[in-house]
């Protein structure tokens, strides 16, 4: 049976990697990179960074992705969705909130959110040894940003109505994070 498997977390909490070793022990799955994907759609969104533009890429992603492989059978692992662009701070302006709601009833809802978290100082760790990027800069130099997203992935975690998990990657290896994500997948 198909599923649409959701994974967000702020930056360097162990999203990709997680995902990366569960796809070892899944069959029939695909890998989606969410906001800032290689398609015509996410190139845009690099180039533009705003809501529209990230709202685009993953109404794009859902139609010519997601549900193409849902049909076939296959479980999409989709790192990053909605509540990577919901929950940052500029979605607080009006026009932000007026896009959201015009553009979120077109995106598929997951069959699991798997919310990832990590302590802050381990994020900080991890995003001071990733190649230089200055969203992450803008993280390690204002650690209570950090602590604005999560509350606000938290909020939309509490929300969720449906199946979901939380993992904490502070202390576990990349194995042990991807058999709790795959145990959503039976």
């Amino acid at each position: 049976m198909s599923k649409l498997i959701v994974c967000e977390g702020l930056d360097g909490s162990g999203k990709t990697t997680t995902i990366k070793e569960a796809m070892k022990q899944v069959d029939y799955c695909v890998y989606n990179k969410g906001l800032c994907s290689d398609t015509w759609s996410g190139k845009i969104s690099k180039i533009f960074p705003c809501t529209l533009t990230f709202m685009l890429d993953l109404i794009y992603q859902t139609y010519f992705i997601i549900l193409p492989n849902l049909l076939r059978g296959r479980t999409v692992f989709q790192d990053r969705y909605d509540n990577s662009v919901l929950s940052h701070p500029a979605m607080q302006k009006w026009w932000n909130k007026l896009l959201a709601a015009l553009f979120l009833p077109l995106l598929a809802k997951p069959t699991v959110l798997a919310y990832f978290t990590v302590s802050k100082k381990e994020r900080i760790r991890r995003l001071k040894s990733l190649p230089y990027n200055k969203y992450h800069e803008e993280l390690i130099k204002n650690p209570q940003r950090i602590s604005e997203r999560e509350k606000r992935f938290k909020e939309f975690y509490e929300r969720f109505d449906g199946k979901k998990i939380r993992i904490d990657t502070t202390k576990k290896n990349a194995c042990r994070c991807a058999s709790l994500l795959t145990k959503t997948c039976q």
